[in-house]
C-alpha cells in the first residue's frame, strides 16, 4: 500500500469514529474540504477519496451548497452486542498526531479479529463527559488508555473493574506499555551531534511521560559532549506539523542560527523541515533535522527525515498480548518497554 492510499484510509477511519462518536450528529454537515484538509495536514485529493468512502459507506451524502451532510443513524444495541476493546487516545492531541495510533489500533483490529473481537477507537478530551458505554461490562471487555488521558477515567474504569492497559503514559494504576523515549531523545540528539551539530532545538510535545523522557535524553547527550543546554533552543509544541512551523520560524529570529533540531516527534519534525526549506536553507547542509516514530509522512517527504523508529506493530501485538493475559485473569509486568532504532535519511 502505498503512501497516499494509507493517508486517505486513516483519514477515512478518523472522520468514521467522529461520526459514530455523535461528534458529527446525523443531519449536521462536516467541516469544509478546505478546514478538514488543513486539519489533517493533506491536499483536498487525498481528502477526497476519504469522503467518498464514507459516501459509499452510508456516512455522509454529498449536498450541493451544504458540503457533505451526515446520514448515519446510530442503531440501537443488539440483543447480543458483539465484544470490543476500547482504544482510547487523548481528544486533546492534534489531528496529525493522531494518525501514529490509529494506525497502532488499525493493527489491534488485525490481531483480534480472528478472536471475534472488535476494536472500538475513541477520543476524550479535557473537560468530557465519560461516555456509558465505557463503564458496561457487558459490551467493553477491556480498555487501551492511549497518552495523556485525565486520571478521573482511569479512576472509573478502576471502579468497573475493567481490565485495562496504558501506552505511553506513566500513570502506575495500571500496566504500561511505554517507549523507550529517554534513548530515543539520547540516540537522536547524538546522532545530530555526530554530524557536527552543536546548536541543537528541542521542539517538545504534549506534556507528559513521552515528552519529558525524550527531553531529558536529549539533554544527556548534550552532556556527554560538554555542551551546556541552552533553554532558548527548547520550544514547547504539541506534536503537530503546525509547532514545528512556529518553532521553526522562532528559531530562525536567533542568532546564530541553529544547525541541528530535534522534533519529540516526526509530524513536528516535518513541519520545522518544511519551514526552514521555504525559508531558503538547504537541509542538511545548512540544517539537520531529525524526529521519533517513523511515520509514513517522514519517508516520503522531500528530503525525506531521518528518525527514531518505534514500530506501531510491536506495540499493537505487545498491547494484544498482554490484553489476553488480563482477560484470563492472568497477572502481566507492570511496565513493557518498546525500543527504537535510528533509521539515517536525507534530512540528516
Amino acid at each position: 500500500m502505498d503512501h497516499t492510499s494509507l493517508k486517505y484510509q486513516l483519514i477515512q477511519k478518523d472522520l468514521k469514529a467522529r461520526i459514530e462518536s455523535g461528534e458529527f450528529a446525523e443531519g449536521s454537515s462536516l467541516p469544509s474540504e478546505r478546514r478538514l484538509s488543513q486539519d489533517y495536514g493533506v491536499q483536498r485529493e487525498t481528502l477526497r477519496k476519504a469522503l467518498k468512502l464514507l459516501r459509499d459507506e452510508g456516512y455522509v451524502a454529498a449536498v450541493p451548497g451544504s458540503g457533505n451532510r451526515v446520514i448515519y443513524h446510530a442503531q440501537e444495541p443488539a440483543e447480543s452486542p458483539s465484544r470490543m476493546i476500547a482504544f482510547i487516545i487523548s481528544g486533546d492531541m492534534d489531528r496529525q498526531a493522531q494518525l501514529y495510533h490509529i494506525q497502532v489500533c488499525n493493527y489491534l483490529e488485525d490481531y483480534f479479529r480472528p478472536r471475534q473481537i472488535n476494536v472500538l477507537f475513541a477520543k476524550l478530551g479535557s473537560g468530557e463527559e465519560m461516555p456509558s458505554i465505557l463503564t458496561r461490562t457487558d459490551r467493553i471487555y477491556g480498555i487501551i488508555w492511549v497518552s495523556h488521558i485525565e486520571e478521573r477515567f482511569l479512576e472509573e474504569a478502576r471502579k468497573a473493574s475493567i481490565p485495562c492497559l496504558q501506552l505511553a503514559s506513566d500513570y502506575p494504576l495500571f500496566p504500561r506499555i511505554n517507549y523507550a523515549d529517554f534513548a530515543a531523545g539520547f540516540d537522536a540528539t547524538k546522532h545530530l551531534l555526530s554530524q557536527g551539530c552543536r546548536r541543537i532545538a528541542f521542539i517538545g510535545g504534549i506534556r507528559g511521560s513521552v515528552t519529558r523522557e525524550r527531553y531529558h535524553g536529549y539533554l544527556e547527550a548534550l552532556a556527554t559532549y560538554g555542551l551546556t543546554p541552552d533553554k532558548n533552543l527548547v520550544i514547547e509544541g504539541d506534536w503537530s506539523y503546525t509547532a514545528g512551523q512556529l518553532a521553526a520560524r522562532r528559531l530562525l529570529q536567533q542568532t546564530p542560527l541553529v544547525d541541528g533540531v530535534l522534533g519529540s516527534n516526526d509530524m513536528t519534525a516535518i513541519g520545522a523541515l518544511k519551514t526552514f526549506q521555504g525559508a531558503g536553507l538547504q537541509i542538511p547542509q545548512q540544517i539537520r533535522v531529525i524526529g521519533i516514530d517513523n511515520i509514513d509522512e517522514g519517508k516520503s517527504c522531500v528530503p525525506s527525515l531521518s528518525t527514531i523508529a518505534v514500530s506501531q506493530k510491536d506495540i499493537a501485538r505487545t498491547a494484544y498480548l498482554l490484553m489476553l493475559e488480563l482477560l484470563e485473569g492472568r497477572p502481566v509486568p507492570e511496565e513493557i518497554i518498546i525500543p527504537g532504532h535510528l533509521i539515517i535519511r536525507e534530512s540528516t
